[in-house]
């Protein structure tokens, strides 16, 4: 997911993925977590995401993030070149 920021301070963007509670009648936010290299909330959202075992894998241009899909602990795994 990515969200933009129309703030003029460039704050409240979000380049990640979002965890979704099913519901009978509605979806809930469960947890979000950036995907990217560094620290920041900001920048693009992964373009494939793919669950392995307990594992959450996102892909995005600048390489591959994993993360526990009871938790979302995780982070950076691989730079792509």
């Amino acid at each position: 997911m990515t969200q933009w920021s129309e703030k003029e301070d460039g704050t409240g963007g979000f380049g990640g993925v979002v965890s979704l509670s099913v519901g009978a009648d509605r979806l809930t936010e469960t947890g979000r977590v950036a995907t990217g290299p560094g620290k920041s909330a900001w920048g693009e959202g992964p373009m494939r995401t793919l669950v392995i075992g307990d594992d959450l894998w996102a892909l995005d241009y600048q390489g591959l993030s994993r993360f526990d899909l009871a938790t979302l602990e995780g982070g950076w795994a691989v730079d792509l070149p």
